[in-house]
């Protein structure tokens, strides 16, 4: 949105279709603003280069696309990713160091540290920040789609990509352990709702998957709490369902059976709401 340019007694916000919405109008979402992160392969001086690929990031990624033309601290193990290192060569010929800016745990030989509010870029917190940005998108699609259904079978196809970002339905499977450099993870596990035995879905793993347990946190969001109360219905008998072991189909194949119970159990102390729905 933007607001006018010069001063007026009665500024009104305004839509932007054109320079920001050329890359943030999703498709998915039919023309409604998305969030977004893209790898590049960039120069030294930091512009991505003319003939490189330009790759739109989410929670399915693969590590060995993320982070092109970004600082990346932390270690991952044997898998390598883009970032750290700057494409060298020319437009026509360029090549990324993969194993140079792997598993790097200090930004200094790169530039100053000194001059920023953190030398870290922790790569715990950038792959949990890929993950609420693309559980945000799929949000905005089911809640548009949600308060346009008109019978039970819409409200359920506008519901069910949701529940399976929300369980992690195709996100990118760890192969390597994944550890940052700064306290991101521990306060960032610090904090949400926990359930009577302290148990809490912020609680992050980094061993195979972003998160502990089977659920985002983002189920607990503002955004989908105001969704219509038909859809939280939906989405609640679904989460219940598959939960509770009455759906094992393929989409839910990656979580194990204490996956579901605990989450189950987490679910029905913390989200009002939850355990009325069955």
């Amino acid at each position: 949105y933007t607001l006018p340019n010069e001063p007026t007694t009665k500024p009104e916000f305004e839509r932007d279709r054109r320079a920001c919405g050329g890359c943030h109008q999703g498709s998915m979402t039919r023309g409604l603003p998305v969030l977004m992160a893209t790898s590049v392969s960039a120069t030294p001086n930091g512009y991505p280069r003319i003939n490189g690929p330009q790759i739109g990031i989410n929670a399915q990624s693969h590590l060995a696309e993320r982070w092109g033309g970004w600082y990346v601290t932390g270690t991952h193990g044997s898998v390598r990713h883009l970032g750290n290192e700057p494409a060298k060569g020319d437009d026509t010929n360029f090549k990324i160091d993969k194993e140079k800016g792997a598993n790097v745990t200090d930004l200094r030989r790169y530039f100053d540290t000194k001059s920023y509010l953190s030398p870290h870029s922790d790569i715990v917190a950038l792959m949990v920040f890929e993950h609420q940005m693309d559980l945000q998108n799929v949000m905005t699609s089911a809640g548009q789609d949600a308060r346009l259904a008109k019978d039970a079978e819409s409200m359920t196809d506008a519901c069910e990509p949701l529940v399976k970002a929300l369980l992690g339905s195709g996100e990118y499977e760890i192969a390597s352990p994944i550890k940052g450099t700064s306290d991101f993870a521990k306060n960032y596990s610090s904090q949400g709702p926990r359930d009577k035995k302290g148990r809490s879905l912020r609680e992050l793993d980094f061993r195979k998957r972003v998160y502990k347990y089977g659920c985002s946190p983002l189920i607990y969001s503002s955004a989908l709490s105001s969704f219509p109360d038909a859809a939280k219905k939906q989405i609640y008998k679904r989460l219940f369902e598959i939960l509770s072991g009455k759906d094992k189909g393929e989409d839910f194949q990656h979580l194990s059976s204490t996956d579901r119970k605990v989450t189950l159990e987490i679910l029905t102390e913390t989200l009002p709401g939850f355990s009325t729905v069955k």
